[in-house]
């Protein structure tokens, strides 16, 4: 077993990218860390490395999952707290499968503020955090990579230049999956976590030839099957499903005059009439983008953008009892059931509620998602009138300037992933990345 070292730093709250270090701690004893079987396929993971970024859900399964296989497991956190309640653990990871009831238990090899200690001798890095804290991850360890190292977001929207430094990303591999392998929530920070199920997992890459090879080495590392996609811009800036949270909110908020009311209403299975038309004439807006870009570049391979009840029928199949329409495939989805929209107490009517829209699912699908998909039809002269008033409206909301006078600019554009917050202003620049 990799010796377990915690690095700690000084019990400030840095943000990505800072870094404290002291001294290591003791090695600790994980009880059943690793299978004790000694045949070939035992320790599936065994020689490798891997760094993690985050300290949340999804860095508690990575960690724990890798280790079990045999991989050393680095993880870099610069939040100090984070560091010392994983310490308190012992630098022992369960994890808890809830589908079968089974448990593991091993020690990821290094838990650090220090992104250059974390960096060292990794096979592969992956930033498990919320897309808005992507990019302090990606410049805070990308410098420190070992050259030709593969390095990636879950659940990332589309970077135009992945932010990893000058010339970093010349040497490196970069790819996105387009979610976690499994739903996973913590139940003892540091200590253990809750696994539920497994699913297949798409990944592409940029390089574009070497997606075979990163979903190869995460499929060895995590156990679940890793599937290239076609290509990053396929996969993530076209993602139509992204429209799902933004137009449900939209559809229904935005004639709300404010009235408090007494409990949440449905999310998924609460969609009327109105608010599907609203979501399907902003479907339709993202395939017109999907088919402009193709009219002009017929060679593309956008296969991995779907058009969104497609997406929706293939991710959920049976869970859906009626699928004769955009709404009914919504409202008679079994795994939404019960699912509400995100309210708050009202300020000024005790007992009652009001909409709550500093939410991710504005504060991430809008300026990471929808906002995308509007810049590149920006690039294409391709109209999305509903698209326009969705994101408008959103940015009202939130306070933000993503759209000014019909045009993708204003003051937060940096708190977006669109092509003109990386300088991309043609049609031409912005392929000339995507074919990467």
């Amino acid at each position: 077993m990799a010796q377990a070292i915690l690095a700690q730093g000084s019990g400030s709250r840095p943000q990505w990218g800072a870094c404290q270090v002291r001294p290591p701690a003791p090695e600790c004893a994980c009880p059943a860390a690793m299978p004790e079987a000694d045949g070939p396929d035992s320790l599936p993971a065994k020689g490798l490395s891997i760094l993690i970024c985050g300290g949340g859900n999804g860095a508690h399964a990575f960690a724990g999952a890798v280790a079990h296989r045999g991989a050393a497991v680095h993880v870099y956190t610069p939040l100090q707290e984070e560091v010392d309640r994983w310490s308190s653990g012992g630098l022992c990871m369960t994890c808890h499968y809830t589908a079968d009831g089974t448990s593991t238990a091993a020690s990821p090899a290094l838990v650090t503020t220090d992104p250059q200690a974390a960096a060292a001798g990794a096979d592969i890095a992956i930033v498990v955090l919320p897309t808005s804290l992507h990019e302090g991850a990606l410049r805070a360890v990308g410098p420190h990579l070992p050259p030709g190292t593969p390095i990636g977001t879950v659940e990332g929207a589309w970077w135009g230049r992945p932010p990893l430094g000058p010339g970093v990303i010349d040497h490196l591999t970069f790819f996105g999956i387009d979610t976690l392998p499994w739903v996973a929530r913590i139940r003892d920070y540091g200590k253990s976590v809750d696994i539920q199920g497994t699913k297949e997992v798409w990944v592409a890459s940029s390089p574009m030839g070497k997606g075979d090879e990163v979903a190869s080495l995460l499929q060895r590392l995590v156990g679940v099957k890793f599937t290239r996609g076609s290509n990053l811009l396929s996969l993530f800036s076209l993602d139509l499903s992204l429209i799902i949270h933004p137009g449900l909110m939209y559809g229904k908020c935005k004639d709300w005059d404010g009235t408090p009311f007494d409990e949440a209403p449905l999310f998924y299975h609460g969609m009327d009439s109105h608010i599907a038309e609203v979501m399907e004439a902003m479907d339709a807006e993202a395939q017109g983008i999907k088919k402009a870009l193709l009219a002009r570049y017929p060679d593309l391979d956008l296969s991995d953008s779907l058009p969104t009840l497609e997406w929706l029928h293939d991710a959920y199949g049976d869970k859906i009892a009626d699928k004769s329409t955009f709404q009914t495939s919504f409202t008679t989805n079994a795994s939404y059931a019960g699912l509400r929209f995100p309210v708050k107490d009202a300020p000024d009517a005790p007992g009652k509620k009001v909409y709550q829209f500093d939410y991710r699912y504005l504060t991430a699908d809008v300026p990471y998602g929808l906002l995308v998909m509007r810049g590149i039809a920006e690039l294409l002269d391709c109209p999305t009138p509903t698209i326009d008033a969705a994101i408008v409206w959103a940015q009202e909301r939130l306070g933000k300037e993503w759209l000014v006078d019909g045009k993708v600019a204003g003051g937060d554009l940096e708190q977006t992933r669109a092509p003109q917050k990386f300088g991309l202003r043609t049609l031409e620049e912005l392929m000339a990345d995507a074919a990467a």
